[in-house]
């Protein structure tokens, strides 16, 4: 192969047999431009600090050409006007090292053309001041390496392909310097394109700018079914996106992808390191990986991403693990339309995390997933945001079904002005999901529910400590929507469970409370009182713990104030048939006079308990709630005092319906609704609690023969 040599800023065009200046032209030395504009089939040598200026001129390859830099010293430069100031179109074999390839005038054109080329290599060049920096439609075996694309202007392309009919395969983009608007993307001209075209892709080491838009868009083509070589993406920092028109297809059956191994160290300011949205799902196993990923975002960076992860449209059995998100503003890991058994997500950490004004900012939030999805053995920390809208630990967003969130470990998520912000983990139009196993601590809500749908949820077994309010299911669904099942631990909690009617299933261990009440509990600010009615022969008597009369049901409760107290009650799984008293100080005059005459005129009749809530004004607010019933017993009086005082009480011993029988052992071992919870479905002892309180007489055949 001949050698020959060029110097664009010779005054003669020598015959290019060696290095030095032509005394004249065809004499000894290098050429001062390139003979027909076309590099051939020789090894090319541009003199190190020269300048081959083109015009309005462009340059051509031919197979198996090699176009390096000789001596030392900056490296050569090639520049021009023309459209396509290198063209190594459909030649094979081409090598060009140390060269700087610069178009002048506007950000127009292409800088290298390497669109269906066989084994182009390029090594150490510099391309700068092309739309196409280089452009590879087609290409086969590409190599990039240690090359430094684009001069720093947002509509320049590292390495473009927009018009792929063919394949594009056997790349190897590395350890490149992008200073490029956006820096590598993958297309197809039109849908019939769309499939089939990228395969063994290896783009590793590369580093984009902070300016970037995106650093590599895969756009409605990728196709990536050699396994082993799939695409390994391990780039200093990058953003892949991942979106197309619907008419393209993205995947096809079979496919799998890697990303691993992202890395922000310097903080260029948030972004989508993998976007996957807006495709056409495809029949087929689709599979996503993406593992060992490290970001560090600064904090108050908004950017243009939203996080890690921006993935939508079906994956089978994708996994999301190991990775790790600090200081975003915006949901780390946005995910819908996952399927498959052996989906997971876990072991990811995400920690600093910073809402802003009406921002998304879960630090994972699920959209559609389907029966499968595991999510355990996550950690995530210091969530915090204004007005940020979603903020929660782990969500479960509109239309996931079956999904299992267990063994996570979720900690100070911090609300901002919006109400559905706080949460550690979070349910939204969910159904048949379960959160159980998990650790909440010092969460504004540990489990939080909203959105009026949503059936067959539960909520077993978890850790809730140091929050303002453990779980809150805040919507009124229907009846059973979520379980709240046995196991869950309460620890410094300002409330544990809060509930409106009916939205959540808690077995013994929950009041009714209505819609104003519950929105009263909410405010912190309330007071309760009981309500107590006694049925004694001569007519109903209404009293209440409360300072001042309390109307409700037609009647007014007599306000007794500290003159009446009612003994504890307890709550239990069990049908435990506890006693309690009503005790009244013996200065009541009345309640004297009732108990302490026979006793026939009370003993046996009911008294019945109602729970009623306050406001700060001593209003009552709500529907009290129907807190025990049972039967008075005889009273006595019981007197004290100490220094001369004379004190005494009127104990009114009571005692539940069904009391005798509740003594059974098999009266107290199962409850209707922890029967359902054991077995679904099952109503064998759904009318047990009415059996105990109220027995039936039976008439034994004996006595009915006998009439």
């Amino acid at each position: 192969m001949t050698i020959r040599y060029v110097n664009g800023s010779n005054t003669f065009n020598g015959d290019g047999t060696g290095p030095g200046a032509a005394a004249s032209n065809g004499a000894a030395g290098a050429f001062n431009a390139v003979p027909s504009n076309t590099f051939s089939t020789d090894t090319w040598r541009l003199i190190a600090g020269s300048t081959l200026s083109m015009g309005g001129t462009g340059l051509t390859t031919g197979h198996n050409a090699i176009i390096e830099k000789y001596g030392a010293g900056a490296n050569p430069v090639i520049t021009g006007t023309n459209a396509t100031l290198l063209n190594s179109s459909t030649a094979t074999g081409v090598s060009i090292s140390d060269i700087t390839i610069l178009r002048s005038g506007a950000v127009t054109g292409t800088g290298y053309n390497a669109s269906q080329t066989t084994g182009a290599n390029l090594q150490r060049c510099t391309i700068t001041g092309s739309q196409s920096n280089i452009s590879a439609n087609d290409a086969v075996s590409l190599t990039v390496n240690a090359c430094t694309l684009g001069g720093g202007v947002s509509t320049e392309y590292g390495i473009i392909t927009n018009q792929a009919t063919t394949t594009c395969s056997g790349w190897t983009i590395s350890n490149n310097t992008f200073n490029t608007g956006i820096g590598i993307s993958l297309q197809a001209s039109n849908a019939a394109n769309a499939a089939g075209r990228y395969t063994s892709l290896a783009i590793t080491g590369n580093t984009f700018p902070a300016s970037a838009s995106s650093a590599i868009i895969m756009q409605s083509v990728m196709n990536l079914t050699d396994y082993a070589n799939s695409m390994e993406v391990t780039s200093t920092t990058t953003i892949v996106r991942r979106s197309g028109p619907t008419a393209f297809p993205l995947w096809t059956a079979g496919q799998v992808v890697f990303l691993t191994g992202f890395v922000d160290p310097i903080n260029y300011g948030e972004r989508t390191v993998v976007s996957i949205a807006n495709d056409t799902p495809i029949a087929g196993q689709q599979t996503l990986t993406v593992s060992g990923t490290a970001l560090a975002v600064e904090a108050n960076s908004i950017g243009k991403g939203m996080g890690l992860i921006d993935a939508a449209r079906m994956f089978v059995d994708p996994v999301i693990s190991n990775n790790v998100c600090t200081g975003q503003s915006q949901t780390p890991m946005l995910l819908a339309s996952f399927t498959g058994s052996s989906s997971r997500i876990n072991n990811n950490t995400i920690s600093n995390q910073v809402g802003s004004d009406y921002v998304t900012a879960a630090a994972i939030e699920m959209i559609y997933m389907q029966p499968g999805l595991i999510v355990d053995y996550n950690t995530v920390g210091q969530t915090t945001g204004s007005m940020t809208i979603d903020n929660a630990g782990i969500f479960l967003d509109g239309g996931c079904n079956g999904v299992i969130v267990r063994n996570n470990t979720i900690s100070n998520v911090i609300p901002g002005t919006l109400d559905n912000s706080g949460q550690g983990t979070a349910f939204f139009y969910a159904t048949n999901c379960t959160v159980e196993n998990n650790t909440l601590t010092n969460c504004y809500r540990g489990t939080w529910a909203g959105g009026t749908g949503g059936s067959g949820n539960i909520i077993r077994n978890n850790s809730y400590a140091g929050c303002d309010i453990g779980v809150e299911i805040n919507v009124s669904p229907a009846p059973g929507a979520f379980n709240y099942a046995t196991g869950n631990t309460f620890d410094g909690n300002r409330l544990n469970v809060y509930a409106y009617p009916d939205g959540l299933t808690v077995p013994g261990l929950r009041l009714p409370f209505d819609v104003p009440t519950n929105a009263q509990v909410f405010t912190g600010v309330y007071g309760v009182c009981w309500l107590i009615e006694m049925d004694f022969s001569g007519g109903m008597v209404y009293a209440t713990t409360a300072p001042v009369n309390v109307d409700y049901g037609g009647h007014s409760y007599t306000g007794l104030g500290n003159l009446v107290q009612v003994g504890g009650l307890s709550e239990s799984e069990n049908n435990s048939a506890e006693k309690l008293s009503v005790s009244v100080s013996v200065v009541d005059s009345t309640m004297l006079a009732l108990v302490l005459v026979d006793a026939n005129t009370y003993r046996g009749r009911s008294i019945t308990l109602r729970l009623q809530l306050l406001t700060e004004t001593f209003a009552p607010i709500g529907t009290p709630v129907k807190r025990w019933a049972g039967a008075m017993n005889p009273a006595k009086v019981t007197r004290g005092g100490h220094g001369g005082e004379n004190t005494g009480r009127i104990e009114l011993p009571c005692s539940r319906y069904g009391m005798a029988r509740a003594r059974n052992y098999q009266g107290l071992r199962h409850t209707h609704a922890q029967q359902l919870l054991r077995f679904p479905g099952d109503v064998g002892l759904q009318y047990m609690q009415d059996l105990i309180e109220k027995p039936a007489l039976w008439l034994s055949k004996r006595f009915q023969e006998q009439t």
